[in-house]
C-alpha cells in the first residue's frame, strides 16, 4: 500500500507528519487482520 494513497479521516489533519507512518502501519494491521478474520 502506498503511504500517499491511504484515505486518512480529517481529524488527523493536525498531527504532526511524524505521526502519519504510524496511523498506516495501524491501518494496515488492521487490514490484514480483517482480511485473516473473513478467509477463516
Amino acid at each position: 500500500m502506498m503511504a500517499g494513497m491511504t484515505i486518512r479521516p480529517s481529524a488527523l489533519a493536525g498531527l504532526p507528519d511524524r505521526y502519519l507512518p504510524l496511523y498506516d502501519a495501524a491501518i494496515e494491521v488492521f487490514a490484514a487482520d480483517e482480511g485473516f478474520a473473513l478467509s477463516r
